[in-house]
C-alpha cells in the first residue's frame, strides 16, 4: 500500500488504543445456521459467487514461461491455464471439443506446441485454437476454427491470474476481465504490494470436513487468537485492536501486533505497517491474502458440497529459498500450518454442531465486523444473481 494509507492505517491504530476504544458494528449481525448445510444454497453459491466472480486461481510466477501451464479443479469446472507463445495468461475449459475428454491431467508443467487429447489426439495451440484432429479425413468438412477451447475471462494482474470460470458473456471483448476495477478502493494497495516481484511458494490444497464459508468467518475476526491460538500465535498480537473497512463486496483488514506500541515517539519516517501488524484482504468472494513483515500467503476457500471445501494455500515470497533462507521459511510456513490445524479442528466442530439443531442461526458480534460485512456482501451477490 501506498505511504499516506501507511500512515493513516498506523495512525488510526494509535489512536483508538490511546482512547481505549475499538471500532464496532452500529447492530448486531447473523447468519442462518440453513446457510452452511443446505445443498440448495451451496448451489446458488457456486453460480452466483463462484462462476461470476473473478476468482483468484494462481500466482503469475506458477506459468514462468511460454507453453507453461497449470490445472484448476476447485471453482466447479475444470480450468486449463496456459501462458501464449506472447507471454499472455489465457484460461479455458479443460475439456476436448471432440468427445468431452480432460484434455490435461497433470496438475502443471510446459509443453512445447500446444496440448494433445490422450483420447483421440485432437491438438490445440497454446491460444486455444484447433490445429488437428488427429484423423483428417475421418473429419473433412469440421469447421475447426468453431471447435477451438472454450476460453473463459481471465486477466493477470497485480502478480495474480484471476479468472471467471463461465464463458465470456456477448460483448465482452476478448474475454478480458478489469482487475482493479473489481477490486475498487483495492486496487491501489495491490499496485504498491509488489505481488509481482514475488516468487510462489508451497503450494499445497487442503480438504476440511466443512462448509467453505466457515473457514473465510475464521479469517475474518480475531478474537479467537486468545483461545484457538494460546500457544502458537497469540502472543504476537494485540486483543480487540484490529480496523476493519469494506471496499466494496471487499475488506481489508488490519490485525495490530503488540510491537505497534512501540511507535509513538519514534520517527514516522520509520513506520511500516506490515512490520507492526497483518494486513489481511479478503478478495470476493473466497480468497484471503494476508501480507506480514517479509512475505504474503494466499488462502482460497473453494466449496466441494455444502458440507466440505478445499482451501488452496499458497505463499508468495521475496526470493527463491536456498541454503540458510529454506529453513527460516520452512519454520514460517510451519507455523501457519499449525495454526491452520488448529483452526481446521475448531471449524469442523462448528460444522457438526449445526447438525445438532442447537442453533437456526448464529450471532455475530459487534466486534465481529468483518464477518457481518462478509455475510452482507455475500447476500447482495445472491440476489443481484436472481
Amino acid at each position: 500500500m501506498d505511504r499516506a494509507t501507511n500512515l493513516a492505517l498506523i495512525d488510526r491504530i494509535l489512536g483508538n488504543l490511546e482512547a481505549g476504544r475499538r471500532e464496532e458494528a452500529a447492530a448486531l449481525g447473523g447468519a442462518a445456521v440453513a446457510d452452511y448445510v443446505s445443498a440448495e444454497r451451496e448451489a446458488r453459491e457456486c453460480q452466483a459467487l463462484f462462476r461470476r466472480a473473478p476468482l483468484i486461481l494462481a500466482h503469475g510466477g506458477e506459468l514462468p514461461a511460454p507453453g507453461d501451464f497449470v490445472t484448476h479443479d476447485l471453482a466447479g469446472v475444470p480450468v486449463l491455464l496456459a501462458r501464449g507463445r506472447e507471454g499472455r495468461v489465457r484460461a479455458f475449459l479443460n475439456v476436448c471439443r471432440h468427445r468431452g475428454s480432460r484434455l490435461v491431467a497433470a496438475a502443471r508443467g510446459g509443453v512445447r506446441r500446444g496440448f494433445t487429447c490422450p483420447y483421440h489426439a485432437w491438438a490445440y495451440e497454446l491460444d486455444g485454437r484447433l490445429a488437428g484432429t488427429g484423423d483428417e479425413s475421418a473429419f473433412a468438412g469440421l469447421d475447426l476454427g468453431a471447435r477451438g477451447l472454450v476460453e473463459l475471462p481471465a486477466a493477470e494482474r497485480h502478480g495474480l491470474v484471476w479468472v471467471r470460470p463461465s464463458p465470456a458473456r456477448a460483448g465482452e471483448e476478448d474475454g478480458a476481465i478489469d482487475v482493479d476495477d473489481f477490486l475498487g478502493g483495492l486496487a491501489p494497495d495491490f499496485a504498491a504490494w509488489g505481488l509481482v516481484e514475488t516468487v510462489h511458494h508451497a503450494p499445497e490444497h487442503l480438504p476440511g470436513r466443512m462448509n467453505w464459508k466457515v473457514m473465510v468467518d475464521t479469517f475474518l475476526e480475531d478474537t479467537h487468537f486468545r483461545w484457538v491460538h494460546g500457544v502458537s500465535v497469540h502472543r504476537y498480537y494485540l486483543d480487540n485492536a484490529s480496523i476493519y473497512d469494506r471496499m466494496g463486496p471487499h475488506i481489508r483488514y488490519v490485525i495490530p501486533k503488540r510491537t505497534i506500541t512501540s511507535l509513538p515517539g519514534t520517527d514516522r519516517a520509520g513506520w511500516r505497517l506490515r512490520e507492526h501488524a497483518n494486513v489481511l484482504y479478503h478478495i470476493f468472494p473466497n480468497t484471503v491474502i494476508v501480507f506480514v513483515a517479509d512475505h504474503a500467503a494466499i488462502f482460497a476457500m473453494f466449496p466441494a458440497g455444502a458440507e466440505e471445501s478445499v482451501m488452496r494455500l499458497s505463499f508468495c515470497l521475496p526470493a527463491e529459498p536456498e541454503g540458510e533462507t529454506r529453513a527460516y521459511w520452512d519454520r514460517n510456513v510451519g507455523m501457519i500450518r499449525d495454526a491452520l490445524a488448529e483452526d481446521f479442528a475448531i471449524a469442523e466442530g462448528v460444522q457438526r454442531g449445526f447438525r445438532s439443531g442447537a442453533n437456526q442461526d448464529l450471532v455475530f458480534g459487534r466486534y465481529e465486523k468483518g464477518l457481518i460485512f462478509f455475510h452482507a456482501a455475500v447476500e447482495e451477490a445472491l440476489r443481484a444473481a436472481e
